[in-house]
């Protein structure tokens, strides 16, 4: 059995260049955990994960997830525009 998820990210004008990051992170060969797959739809960033556990599906989403807070913190400069967005940062730093 396989776990599947599909996220949708409308992100404005920062849409290109988080698709640009999460497709450079999805074409990097990691742990067999799953299969995540980048796209663009209607200037929207599209990613489509694959795991054969929800354990992996979770890992993998979450750590997707961070990439396109601090991507956003980098463009903007700032953690806080990520949390304008909706996106705490929890991370233990």
């Amino acid at each position: 059995m396989s776990y599947r998820a599909r996220l949708r990210l409308c992100l404005g004008t920062d849409s290109e260049a988080i698709y640009r990051s999460l497709e450079a992170e999805a074409r990097q060969r990691g742990p067999a955990k799953g299969v995540v797959k980048v796209g663009m739809d209607d200037g929207c960033v599209v990613l489509r994960i694959e795991a054969r556990d929800l354990a992996g599906l979770r890992a993998i989403t979450n750590s997707f997830l961070l990439l396109i807070h601090a991507s956003l913190a980098a463009i903007s400069g700032s953690a806080t525009r990520g949390e304008e967005r909706g996106l705490k940062d929890k991370s233990p730093h």
